[in-house]
């Protein structure tokens, strides 16, 4: 008995395989989008968060000071986030530094921006509508 050949075409030139390149991106290619805009939109968090943090914490030295102004405060946390590329943003002092406090009372600064405003994606889809917040608290120094 002779074996039987099968006529099997073996696929060795780059312009019949160019078909199939193209299948296997368009089915890898959502994947490796949602990945990487992912990846972008949680590294801008991350980073946000720590300039926020760190824009709270200097606020909250100038806030300590006897002679310090709810203005200056502002001010200092907003020439901060400015340097960081965030523009809009909410500043609360608690207690008020216009009524009394004695030394060692605590005051608080809280700093907050919400996510969709300082995304770098058009659209951001994992963090949209989050509000970052963070706040610093030093005792008084008179």
């Amino acid at each position: 008995m002779k074996p039987v050949k099968k006529n099997l075409k073996i696929i060795t030139t780059r312009t019949e395989r160019r078909g199939a390149t193209l299948v296997e991106f368009a089915m890898v290619a959502p994947l490796l989008f949602l990945l990487l805009f992912g990846m972008i939109e949680f590294s801008r968090y991350t980073a946000a968060n720590h300039a926020i943090q760190e824009a709270a914490r200097c606020g909250c030295r100038v806030a300590i000071l006897e002679e310090a102004t709810e203005a200056e405060v502002k001010a200092k946390v907003n020439e901060l986030l400015t340097v960081f590329g965030i523009s809009t943003h909410t500043t609360t002092i608690s207690p008020s530094l216009a009524t009394a406090s004695a030394q060692g009372d605590p005051i608080t600064v809280t700093v907050s921006v919400t996510y969709n405003e300082i995304s770098w994606v058009p659209t951001p889809q994992f963090l949209s509508g989050k509000v970052l917040s963070v706040s610093s608290t030093l005792p008084r120094e008179l």
